[in-house]
């Protein structure tokens, strides 16, 4: 006798955490006992699980049974910008792709309590056609930016801190790639963009460097059409040019100009400490400024590897990992203020604790409180409760006014 259907099960939801827990759909078959042709079935919407099923599958992938009647937002409205794209495979991109629209679905329901600092990030009009933006142009943007930002000309203490300040939304997670270091995600029909760094990788410079990368494509390509970005022509330059915005928002020429005196490894490395940036880097940034010629990097670069720098520099062990805040601070501060418990957040999400922990940036298991934090949000009460000044937010939520 056949189990009982499972009318509103969504198809997509299945695919979704099966590819977060990296299992493919035989792997995942010949675990729960039923056929492969069935999970491809309930994957596309051709069929829905019986309720037996529905439990298996449910206790495999470690997840509520709710997921997976939980509505998905239309994708097509998203841009994504994958660092290292044409050598990562479809299933990480997939898998990384994710995390972001989950990454989105938390954000969602924290801007229903939270007041999230307001999008800061500058809006130029950037030709849509990349071949037309050249070098001097990016150069110029990158420093328009800091000036927007007010970061001056001297180093960025935290590259992660400054996003999350300006508006932005910054996740770190494993994506169990070692051929996709990063990926953003603009939406014309939310007010900040998610930038998902990955959690692998253990080097602090490097880490900026993927963020401003990523935050160079949101300035200089949110107009390029979906189509000729997954042109090779079209990615290979939009990388190149992401990759210079990264390098003249990290160090604005003029300020690296002022402090270049020759070419030397030991000078780059006296550098870092200050600027954060790899030795690498600076070798490239070098080399556009025109400050040393073909011949000269060629040097730089034989003796990077000589003195085996070229995948481990030095201080890459002393400078601590930026680490994303916001997420956590804002649901830590549902919590504590008593807007919400664990249990209502985690239900009204539904993606599951451990994933939403993940995401946050939240022990494993817990929810800890935190300490020594500069919080950027502010909660928000109740439409049936009042602020001392009876004045409504336009979302008919209340702003909670903390003391000075």
């Amino acid at each position: 006798m056949r189990g009982r259907s499972t009318p509103g099960f969504i198809g997509e939801r299945l695919r979704q955490i099966r590819l977060a827990r990296d299992v493919t759909v035989y792997s995942l078959a010949g675990m729960a006992g039923i056929s492969p042709q069935s999970i491809y079935a309930y994957e596309s919407g051709r069929s829905t699980p019986t309720e037996n099923n529905l439990s298996t599958l449910t206790a495999i992938l470690r997840i509520p049974r709710e997921f997976f009647f939980n509505p998905i937002d239309d994708d097509s409205k998203r841009t994504i910008f994958f660092r290292s794209m044409t050598a990562a495979t479809q299933r990480a991109r997939e898998r990384a792709s994710t995390f972001a629209d989950w990454s989105q679905e938390v954000v969602d329901y924290l801007e229903m309590h939270l007041d999230f600092p307001p999008n800061r990030f500058p809006v130029f009009d950037v030709p849509a056609d990349p071949f037309r933006i050249s070098f001097a142009d990016i150069e110029e943007l990158a420093n328009k930016t800091r000036e927007a930002w007010g970061l001056g000309d001297g180093p960025i203490g935290n590259v992660v801190q400054a996003i999350e300040a300006m508006g932005g939304i910054v996740v770190k997670i494993p994506l169990l790639s070692d051929r996709l270091d990063a990926l953003s995600v603009v939406r014309p029909d939310r007010p900040r963009p998610i930038l998902i760094l990955g959690a692998e990788k253990t080097s602090a410079v490097r880490l900026r460097f993927d963020a401003c990368h990523e935050k160079g494509h949101w300035i200089l390509h949110r107009n390029v059409p979906l189509q000729k970005q997954k042109e090779k022509r079209y990615f290979d330059l939009m990388e190149k040019q992401a990759h210079r915005f990264a390098a003249a928002f990290m160090i604005p020429a003029k300020a690296f100009v002022d402090e270049f005196v020759f070419a030397d490894l030991d000078l780059f490395r006296s550098m870092k400490s200050r600027w954060k940036c790899s030795i690498a880097m600076m070798i490239i940034r070098s080399r556009d400024l025109g400050l040393i010629d073909a011949d000269r990097a060629t040097v730089l670069w034989r003796n990077l590897a000589r003195r085996k720098w070229k995948k481990k520099e030095p201080l890459d062990d002393e400078l601590p990992p930026e680490k994303p805040n916001i997420l956590r601070q804002g649901i830590e501060m549902l919590i504590e203020e008593g807007i919400q418990s664990r249990d209502s957040i985690v239900s009204s999400i539904g993606l599951g604790d451990s994933i939403i922990e993940e995401i946050a940036g939240l022990p494993y298991g817990s929810l800890s409180k935190t300490q020594g934090q500069v919080s950027l949000l502010r909660p928000k009460m109740m439409q049936k409760q009042i602020r001392a000044d009876g004045e409504n937010n336009e979302n008919g939520g209340q702003v909670i006014r903390f003391p000075k």
